[in-house]
């Protein structure tokens, strides 16, 4: 599957239809598919962000959830970024 490392299975509880579901770690196909969960995109926005030169980290919570957290000179403290919740410092 274009190098996803794993294929999920998704139902929908609606209608049952089942999608299949790759989980791409490659931020070029993630960007090209546009399909991804919270991990697949708190990685490519990590990337990105470490490109320009900002100090970047990873984090993940008990709910299995994934988003990043970028350091702010000015505020002196990390600032939430959640790409897939398009959350900024809540």
């Amino acid at each position: 599957a274009h190098g996803a490392l794993r294929v999920e299975l998704y139902r929908c509880c609606a209608c049952q239809n089942i999608t299949r579901f790759p989980r791409y770690n490659d931020p070029v196909k993630l960007l090209e598919t546009r399909r991804g969960r919270c991990g697949e995109w708190a990685n490519c926005f990590c990337l990105l962000v470490r490109s320009i030169g900002f100090e970047v980290r990873w984090v993940r919570d008990w709910s299995d959830h994934v988003w990043a957290e970028v350091f702010s000179e000015k505020l002196k403290g990390w600032i939430h970024c959640d790409p897939c919740e398009e959350a900024w410092n809540k």
